[in-house]
């Protein structure tokens, strides 16, 4: 029931699987956590592959506390299994405060990696 801003570039290649995957579940737990946090205020989701650098980036209004509708009672890995989903890939995912009440959770993974035996750039 909310919305959320959508912007991409550079994304003319196929990526494997394993890249697909990690964006997926980054974008999924990003806007999950995004939707808790902002109480179905401003959210963005950016996405960049340019230069062998794939950048995922998704920003959000912080509200005081989560949303009611959207607390999880289970204990998922959530931003810790993002970071180790990244890292494995070679990459890495940062969260930061942004503003008082603006919060960005970003995903970035040099794709040129030879492991992924991709056509480089």
């Amino acid at each position: 029931g909310t919305s959320v801003a959508a912007q991409y570039e550079g994304f003319d290649l196929v990526l494997p699987p394993v890249l697909t995957s990690c964006a997926y579940r980054f974008v999924q737990e990003g806007l999950t956590n995004a939707h808790r946090y902002s109480k179905g205020g401003y959210q963005a989701i950016s996405g960049l592959l340019v230069g062998g650098e794939l950048v995922l980036s998704i920003v959000n209004e912080i509200a005081h506390g989560p949303s009611d509708a959207a607390v999880r009672h289970d204990h998922g890995l959530g931003l810790v299994g993002l970071r180790s989903r990244a890292e494995t890939l070679g990459g890495k995912v940062v969260f930061t405060q942004i503003a008082p009440d603006r919060a960005r959770l970003e995903l970035m993974i040099n794709i040129n990696d030879d492991a992924f035996d991709l056509p480089h750039q």
